[in-house]
């Protein structure tokens, strides 16, 4: 490695004067631009590296806002089922079968809450659960 930088010195040391000063020139030329380029590069990742942790917090914080909003419906839509007038008279009828209960289920409650088809699911789920469970029976859940 010594011996490499001493025939670059040497080669230097060998040539002409003009040679030497555009050597000279074009180093002191190329150093000043390769520092700007690499600082310039330097603050461009950073500013980029901080926007984007930027987008990712208020992406985030969009997630966390739209994830307490769903479980915010879904907690009215449990004490809307729970404490509706009109699900106690039809889970308190005991003569009728667990078809027609299902059938006057969705023919009350669902109309009046105006629920998507997700928050149906969830209902018919919650619905055979309790028929389940009030009355003994086993099966497949819909």
């Amino acid at each position: 490695m010594k011996k490499q930088i001493r025939k670059l010195i040497h080669r230097f040391e060998n040539l002409k004067f003009r040679k030497k000063l555009s050597v000279l020139m074009l180093i002191a030329g190329l150093v000043p631009v390769g520092f700007l380029a690499f600082s310039m590069q330097y603050g461009m990742m950073n500013q980029l590296r901080e926007k984007e942790q930027y987008n990712l917090e208020k992406m985030l914080e969009q997630s966390v806002s739209s994830i307490e909003n769903q479980s915010q419906i879904y907690k009215n839509l449990v004490d809307y089922l729970s404490y509706s007038q009109n699900l106690r008279n039809i889970f308190d009828v005991e003569t009728e079968s667990d078809y027609e209960k299902y059938l006057k289920y969705v023919k009350v409650p669902d109309p009046q809450a105006g629920l998507t088809a997700d928050d149906r699911k969830f209902c018919k789920i919650w619905f055979w659960k309790s028929v389940k469970s009030s009355c003994g029976v086993k099966g497949i859940y819909p």
